[in-house]
């Protein structure tokens, strides 16, 4: 579920609040095609031109924009300094019974809760305009795990008890 507060009557004096909470990934390697070394180093070779233009074209927008501040970007520039962000309930789990599968394995991360607010500089909570030239967030982490399990029996992989042929 994701969540998000703006406080659009008081957006200048009150933070905007982003929840994610109770999210379940479940991933595995790809099996429906076999792997093209030179195709994946062309696409490889693709990305990386499209984000050398993109940056390209941000750093052009930039020059042309210079010390130009519209209301845009000072608003933006207050969401962020002020954005409260809770991420709650969080698992990441990889199975993998293909690579070998006499030993499928399960590795995983599992979050229970990390928050991130805007304070001074005594942590105190705070609210920030767009002029500060200084922002100081306190994150906060509970519960964070990671599990690495290869002496799993394949009958204790979700991926078994799931029809992902289903999905696609």
């Amino acid at each position: 579920r994701i969540k998000l507060q703006i406080p659009w009557s008081s957006i200048y004096s009150s933070p905007v609040t982003a929840v994610l909470e109770d999210v379940y990934i479940l991933a595995g390697p790809v099996t429906d095609r076999k792997y093209d070394p030179d195709r994946e180093r062309a696409l490889q070779h693709a990305r990386k031109r499209r984000r050398l233009a993109e940056l390209d074209t941000f750093t052009n927008q930039e020059k042309d924009a210079g010390d130009k501040r519209g209301f845009m970007e000072k608003l933006i520039a207050t969401i962020m300094n002020n954005i409260q962000i809770s991420i709650q309930r969080i698992h990441i789990r990889y199975e993998d019974r293909v690579t070998n599968p006499d030993h499928p394995f399960a590795c995983g991360i599992m979050l229970k809760l990390i928050t991130a607010e805007t304070t001074n500089s005594q942590w105190q909570p705070i609210t920030l305009d767009s002029t500060a030239s200084l922002v100081h967030k306190l994150v906060k982490l509970h519960g964070l795990s990671i599990y690495w399990n290869t002496l799993l029996p394949e009958s204790c992989l979700i991926s078994t008890k799931l029809q992902t042929h289903a999905w696609r």
